[in-house]
Protein backbone atom coordinates (compact mmCIF):
# COMPACT_ATOMS: atom_id res chain seq x y z
CA UNK A 1 0.00 0.00 0.00
CA UNK A 2 1.61 3.38 -0.86
CA UNK A 3 1.56 6.25 1.98
CA UNK A 4 -0.21 9.32 2.14
CA UNK A 5 2.65 11.30 0.75
CA UNK A 6 3.18 8.86 -2.00
CA UNK A 7 -0.68 9.10 -2.94
CA UNK A 8 0.11 13.00 -2.99
CA UNK A 9 3.07 13.26 -4.84
CA UNK A 10 1.45 11.10 -7.32
CA UNK A 11 -1.89 13.54 -7.53
CA UNK A 12 0.69 16.19 -8.22
CA UNK A 13 2.63 14.45 -10.67
CA UNK A 14 -0.48 13.63 -12.91
CA UNK A 15 -1.02 17.17 -13.02
CA UNK A 16 2.60 17.92 -14.09
CA UNK A 17 2.15 15.19 -16.82
CA UNK A 18 -0.77 17.19 -17.99
CA UNK A 19 0.92 20.14 -18.36
CA UNK A 20 4.06 18.58 -19.72
CA UNK A 21 1.68 16.90 -22.90
CA UNK A 22 -0.16 19.96 -23.09
CA UNK A 23 2.94 22.84 -23.26
CA UNK A 24 6.65 21.56 -22.75
CA UNK A 25 8.41 19.79 -20.33
CA UNK A 26 10.20 22.74 -18.98
CA UNK A 27 7.25 24.77 -18.00
CA UNK A 28 5.98 21.98 -15.02
CA UNK A 29 8.81 23.23 -13.17
CA UNK A 30 7.93 26.62 -13.27
CA UNK A 31 4.65 25.95 -12.38
CA UNK A 32 4.80 22.97 -9.75
CA UNK A 33 8.41 22.99 -8.40
CA UNK A 34 8.55 19.61 -10.05
CA UNK A 35 10.69 18.03 -12.72
CA UNK A 36 9.60 15.18 -15.35
CA UNK A 37 12.43 13.48 -15.99
CA UNK A 38 14.82 13.64 -12.27
CA UNK A 39 11.55 14.64 -10.32
CA UNK A 40 13.01 17.37 -8.43
CA UNK A 41 11.37 19.67 -5.90
CA UNK A 42 13.28 23.15 -6.29
CA UNK A 43 13.11 27.05 -5.81
CA UNK A 44 9.94 25.53 -3.85
CA UNK A 45 9.51 28.95 -2.14
CA UNK A 46 5.62 29.16 -1.05
CA UNK A 47 5.54 25.43 -1.86
CA UNK A 48 8.28 24.14 0.62
CA UNK A 49 5.11 23.10 2.78
CA UNK A 50 4.48 20.16 -0.07
CA UNK A 51 8.10 19.24 0.73
CA UNK A 52 7.86 18.91 4.16
CA UNK A 53 4.63 17.24 3.81
CA UNK A 54 6.41 14.51 1.49
CA UNK A 55 9.11 14.08 4.16
CA UNK A 56 6.62 13.63 6.69
CA UNK A 57 4.68 11.13 5.35
CA UNK A 58 6.92 8.81 3.77
CA UNK A 59 9.55 9.01 0.80
CA UNK A 60 8.38 8.05 -2.55
CA UNK A 61 10.31 4.84 -3.31
CA UNK A 62 7.84 3.64 -6.22
CA UNK A 63 9.73 6.40 -8.37
CA UNK A 64 13.77 5.78 -8.88
CA UNK A 65 15.49 8.98 -8.70
CA UNK A 66 13.15 11.19 -7.00
CA UNK A 67 14.86 13.90 -4.46
CA UNK A 68 13.52 16.24 -2.51
CA UNK A 69 15.89 18.78 -0.76
CA UNK A 70 19.07 17.67 -0.01
CA UNK A 71 18.94 18.16 3.48
CA UNK A 72 15.89 16.34 3.57
CA UNK A 73 16.62 13.51 2.36
CA UNK A 74 19.26 10.11 2.88
CA UNK A 75 20.26 10.51 -1.16
CA UNK A 76 21.79 13.74 -1.21
CA UNK A 77 23.87 12.50 -4.13
CA UNK A 78 20.70 12.69 -5.85
CA UNK A 79 19.80 15.98 -5.66
CA UNK A 80 20.16 18.68 -8.41
CA UNK A 81 18.88 21.45 -9.42
CA UNK A 82 17.37 23.34 -12.74
CA UNK A 83 17.07 26.66 -13.19
CA UNK A 84 14.82 27.78 -15.72
CA UNK A 85 14.38 31.46 -16.65
CA UNK A 86 11.15 32.64 -17.50
CA UNK A 87 9.76 32.67 -20.08
CA UNK A 88 10.92 29.02 -20.23
CA UNK A 89 9.98 28.08 -23.28
CA UNK A 90 11.56 30.73 -25.30
CA UNK A 91 14.84 31.64 -22.69
CA UNK A 92 17.82 29.82 -23.86
CA UNK A 93 19.98 29.21 -20.68
CA UNK A 94 19.39 26.48 -17.95
CA UNK A 95 21.88 26.65 -14.83
CA UNK A 96 22.01 23.03 -13.51
CA UNK A 97 22.58 23.18 -10.02
CA UNK A 98 25.18 21.40 -7.99
CA UNK A 99 24.63 20.83 -4.64
CA UNK A 100 27.83 19.90 -2.10
CA UNK A 101 27.26 16.02 -2.85
CA UNK A 102 25.65 16.11 -6.14
CA UNK A 103 27.06 12.82 -8.19
CA UNK A 104 29.18 13.22 -11.37
CA UNK A 105 26.28 10.80 -13.27
CA UNK A 106 23.31 13.17 -11.58
CA UNK A 107 24.86 16.34 -13.05
CA UNK A 108 25.71 14.76 -16.11
CA UNK A 109 22.29 13.86 -16.83
CA UNK A 110 21.18 16.97 -15.74
CA UNK A 111 23.09 18.67 -18.72
CA UNK A 112 21.99 16.18 -20.87
CA UNK A 113 18.43 16.72 -19.69
CA UNK A 114 19.12 20.64 -21.16
CA UNK A 115 20.86 19.64 -24.42
CA UNK A 116 18.33 17.46 -25.12
CA UNK A 117 15.20 19.73 -24.69
CA UNK A 118 17.46 22.83 -26.36
CA UNK A 119 19.02 24.66 -23.77
CA UNK A 120 22.13 26.25 -23.20
CA UNK A 121 23.58 24.65 -19.60
CA UNK A 122 26.11 26.20 -17.48
CA UNK A 123 26.50 24.28 -14.22
CA UNK A 124 26.07 26.36 -11.20
CA UNK A 125 26.83 26.41 -7.68
CA UNK A 126 24.38 26.85 -4.37
CA UNK A 127 24.29 30.55 -3.86
CA UNK A 128 21.26 33.28 -3.26
CA UNK A 129 20.48 33.89 -6.81
CA UNK A 130 22.92 31.24 -8.79
CA UNK A 131 25.29 33.04 -11.22
CA UNK A 132 22.97 35.56 -13.36
CA UNK A 133 20.37 36.85 -10.44
CA UNK A 134 23.26 37.20 -8.23
CA UNK A 135 25.19 39.30 -10.30
CA UNK A 136 21.87 40.95 -11.62
CA UNK A 137 20.93 42.02 -8.12
CA UNK A 138 24.19 44.25 -7.78
CA UNK A 139 23.03 46.28 -10.67
CA UNK A 140 19.52 46.67 -9.51
CA UNK A 141 20.56 47.97 -5.99
CA UNK A 142 22.95 50.83 -6.87
CA UNK A 143 20.16 51.67 -9.66
CA UNK A 144 17.99 52.35 -7.13
CA UNK A 145 19.86 54.53 -4.73
CA UNK A 146 20.30 56.46 -8.50
CA UNK A 147 16.32 57.40 -8.57
CA UNK A 148 16.54 58.75 -4.73
CA UNK A 149 20.01 60.92 -5.76
CA UNK A 150 18.04 63.05 -8.74
CA UNK A 151 18.61 60.03 -11.80
CA UNK A 152 15.38 59.01 -14.06
CA UNK A 153 14.68 55.78 -14.78
CA UNK A 154 14.57 56.47 -18.55
CA UNK A 155 17.59 57.63 -18.32
CA UNK A 156 19.58 55.00 -16.28
CA UNK A 157 17.77 52.48 -18.77
CA UNK A 158 19.31 54.22 -21.20
CA UNK A 159 22.39 54.47 -20.45
CA UNK A 160 22.04 50.63 -20.57
CA UNK A 161 20.60 50.32 -23.72
CA UNK A 162 23.30 52.79 -25.21
CA UNK A 163 25.97 50.04 -24.24
CA UNK A 164 24.26 47.36 -26.06
CA UNK A 165 22.16 46.07 -23.54
CA UNK A 166 18.30 44.32 -25.12
CA UNK A 167 16.83 46.58 -21.92
CA UNK A 168 17.71 48.75 -18.55
CA UNK A 169 16.96 47.93 -15.18
CA UNK A 170 13.66 49.45 -14.76
CA UNK A 171 12.38 47.97 -17.79
CA UNK A 172 13.25 44.87 -16.55
CA UNK A 173 11.47 45.42 -13.59
CA UNK A 174 8.24 46.50 -15.59
CA UNK A 175 8.52 43.35 -18.00
CA UNK A 176 8.78 41.02 -15.03
CA UNK A 177 6.20 42.70 -12.37
CA UNK A 178 6.75 45.06 -9.81
CA UNK A 179 4.64 43.05 -7.38
CA UNK A 180 6.56 40.61 -7.36
CA UNK A 181 7.88 39.76 -3.98
CA UNK A 182 5.66 43.01 -2.95
CA UNK A 183 4.57 42.56 0.54
CA UNK A 184 0.81 43.26 -0.58
CA UNK A 185 0.43 46.01 1.96
CA UNK A 186 -0.44 49.63 0.15
CA UNK A 187 0.21 51.95 3.98
CA UNK A 188 3.66 50.22 4.14
CA UNK A 189 6.00 52.56 2.13
CA UNK A 190 9.50 51.32 2.43
CA UNK A 191 11.15 51.94 -1.04
CA UNK A 192 10.37 53.21 -4.30
CA UNK A 193 8.94 49.80 -5.77
CA UNK A 194 6.64 49.82 -2.55
CA UNK A 195 5.31 53.34 -3.25
CA UNK A 196 4.87 52.25 -6.56
CA UNK A 197 2.91 49.17 -6.45
CA UNK A 198 1.12 50.57 -3.54
CA UNK A 199 -0.34 53.33 -6.48
CA UNK A 200 -1.15 50.09 -8.26
CA UNK A 201 1.22 50.52 -10.71
CA UNK A 202 3.03 46.81 -11.23
CA UNK A 203 4.74 46.97 -14.56
CA UNK A 204 3.82 45.92 -18.30
CA UNK A 205 1.23 43.40 -16.80
CA UNK A 206 -1.49 46.67 -15.73
CA UNK A 207 0.27 49.41 -18.50
CA UNK A 208 2.07 51.29 -15.81
CA UNK A 209 5.08 50.65 -13.89
CA UNK A 210 8.37 52.50 -14.03
CA UNK A 211 6.68 53.45 -17.36
CA UNK A 212 3.42 53.81 -19.21
CA UNK A 213 2.56 51.43 -21.27
CA UNK A 214 0.50 51.28 -24.51
CA UNK A 215 -2.04 47.75 -25.70
CA UNK A 216 1.34 46.90 -27.82
CA UNK A 217 3.17 47.46 -24.79
CA UNK A 218 5.35 50.10 -25.58
CA UNK A 219 6.29 51.93 -22.53
CA UNK A 220 6.71 55.95 -22.35
CA UNK A 221 8.37 57.89 -19.52
CA UNK A 222 5.57 58.59 -17.10
CA UNK A 223 4.49 61.56 -15.39
CA UNK A 224 2.98 59.60 -12.68
CA UNK A 225 5.61 57.69 -11.58
CA UNK A 226 8.31 60.15 -11.38
CA UNK A 227 5.96 62.22 -9.45
CA UNK A 228 5.71 58.95 -6.78
CA UNK A 229 9.21 58.65 -7.11
CA UNK A 230 10.05 62.33 -6.17
CA UNK A 231 7.94 62.59 -3.28
CA UNK A 232 9.54 59.05 -1.78
CA UNK A 233 13.41 60.88 -2.87
CA UNK A 234 12.04 63.95 -0.62
CA UNK A 235 12.03 61.78 2.29
CA UNK A 236 15.18 60.49 1.96
CA UNK A 237 16.82 63.74 2.88
CA UNK A 238 19.48 63.45 -0.30
CA UNK A 239 20.33 66.32 -2.34
CA UNK A 240 19.15 65.88 -6.13
CA UNK A 241 22.30 66.44 -8.38
CA UNK A 242 23.43 65.78 -12.02
CA UNK A 243 24.55 62.69 -12.54
CA UNK A 244 26.53 61.37 -15.70
CA UNK A 245 26.32 58.49 -17.85
CA UNK A 246 30.14 57.33 -16.71
CA UNK A 247 28.74 57.69 -13.30
CA UNK A 248 25.60 55.39 -14.20
CA UNK A 249 28.04 52.96 -15.82
CA UNK A 250 30.17 52.62 -13.03
CA UNK A 251 27.69 52.21 -10.48
CA UNK A 252 25.52 49.68 -11.99
CA UNK A 253 27.41 47.79 -14.31
CA UNK A 254 31.02 47.38 -12.36
CA UNK A 255 29.64 46.01 -9.25
CA UNK A 256 27.97 43.42 -11.54
CA UNK A 257 31.92 42.76 -12.91
CA UNK A 258 33.07 42.74 -10.07
CA UNK A 259 30.43 40.21 -8.27
CA UNK A 260 31.07 37.78 -11.18
CA UNK A 261 34.96 37.43 -9.93
CA UNK A 262 33.31 36.49 -6.47
CA UNK A 263 31.42 33.76 -8.05
CA UNK A 264 34.74 32.55 -9.69
CA UNK A 265 36.45 32.65 -6.31
CA UNK A 266 33.94 31.23 -4.47
CA UNK A 267 33.38 28.07 -7.20
CA UNK A 268 30.20 28.96 -7.80
CA UNK A 269 31.13 29.26 -11.15
CA UNK A 270 33.98 26.66 -13.03
CA UNK A 271 35.20 29.11 -15.38
CA UNK A 272 34.69 32.45 -16.68
CA UNK A 273 33.45 31.87 -20.09
CA UNK A 274 30.53 30.35 -18.23
CA UNK A 275 29.58 33.54 -16.62
CA UNK A 276 29.81 35.33 -20.02
CA UNK A 277 27.65 32.25 -21.71
CA UNK A 278 24.93 33.48 -18.47
CA UNK A 279 24.85 36.92 -19.20
CA UNK A 280 24.46 36.80 -23.30
CA UNK A 281 22.06 34.03 -23.46
CA UNK A 282 19.70 35.62 -20.18
CA UNK A 283 20.20 39.12 -20.28
CA UNK A 284 21.55 40.09 -23.73
CA UNK A 285 25.05 41.23 -22.87
CA UNK A 286 26.24 42.61 -26.00
CA UNK A 287 28.43 39.81 -27.87
CA UNK A 288 30.47 42.35 -29.38
CA UNK A 289 31.70 43.76 -25.49
CA UNK A 290 33.18 40.04 -25.11
CA UNK A 291 31.26 39.13 -22.33
CA UNK A 292 31.33 40.50 -18.54
CA UNK A 293 34.94 38.67 -17.85
CA UNK A 294 36.30 39.21 -20.92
Amino acid sequence: RRTAGELMFRSYLKIAIKVLLRRKFFTVVSLFGISFTLVVLMGLGSRARLADSLMAHGWPRWMPAAVVLAASTARPHDVVGMHFFSPANVMKLLEVVRGEKTAPDVLATAMAVGKKIGKVAVVAGVCDGFIGNRMLSKRQQPAMQLLLEGATPAQIDKVHTDFGMPMGPFQMSDLAGLDIGWHRDPTRVDTIRDALCAAGRFGQKNGKGFYDYDEKRVGTPSAEALAIIEEFRATSNLPKREISEQEIVERTLYPMVNEGYKILEEGKAQRASDIDVVWIYRYGWPIYRGGSKF
